[in-house]
């Protein structure tokens, strides 16, 4: 069985597609909370009510709920271990009622505005589905037996370095392309999409495990 260090789960298909999916809509919080530090009170932001400019108005909040989903999808790719499961469920449960409640309560006013792409989506009748169906998937995840643990190989260090060395490049660029550029023009526009690109990269950086071919 080898060494017991080198033993954890690795996410199979369903829980890949659901970390995916996590990266993905939490975005509406990671933007935000980059963005106002990199592009200082040029960029304003709101997700409900709440609304900030910069570090200022409510900037904790985008920045709390993507350290939140950082740690979330970074544990899900590097073993999903306990207390892992209960949270993830819990976390895809909550936001599956949060949408459907907004989508009764503001109807067609309902929409994701992305400013800088030019980005506007209406969510009234494809949230809730959307999102219904992600937490139908992680309860499906999540009641599944979870009593045996995949036998690993060690590291690929060399893959790791890596990723680990392209995704710190990319944040100087990212500072300098979101703070010098034109606000909406296209440096923002680049900057914005370096800022996706790394938030996707950002939680595989630990993962440094891969699987046994037997």
């Amino acid at each position: 069985m080898g060494h017991p260090e080198l033993t954890a789960r690795q996410p199979d298909g369903v829980l890949r597609v659901l970390l995916t999916w996590t990266s993905l809509t939490t975005l509406i919080f990671w933007l935000p909370a980059v963005r106002s530090a990199f592009d200082g009170r040029s960029y304003e932001w709101g997700l409900g009510g709440m609304r900030g400019a910069g570090l200022s108005g409510d900037y904790w909040f985008p920045l709390l709920i993507a350290g939140f989903a950082c740690w979330l999808v970074t544990r899900g790719w590097c073993g999903a271990r306990p207390p892992f499961r209960w949270v993830f469920l819990a976390w895809h449960v909550l936001l599956a009622v949060l949408v459907i409640e907004r989508a009764i309560a503001l109807g067609d006013n309902l929409t994701w505005e992305g400013d800088t792409l030019g980005l506007s989506m209406p969510l009234q009748w494809v949230g809730p589905l959307v999102f219904v169906t992600a937490a139908c998937a992680a309860i499906y995840w999540a009641s599944r037996d979870r009593s045996s643990v995949e036998r690993l190989e060690p590291p690929h260090d060399g893959i790791n370095r890596l990723v680990a060395m392209v995704t710190l490049a990319l944040l100087p660029i990212m500072f300098l392309l979101l703070r010098f550029g034109t606000p909406h023009g296209l440096t923002d526009q680049i900057g914005t999409i370096i800022a996706i690109g790394f938030w996707f990269l950002l939680p595989r950086v630990p993962n440094r495990w891969v699987p046994v071919r037997d």
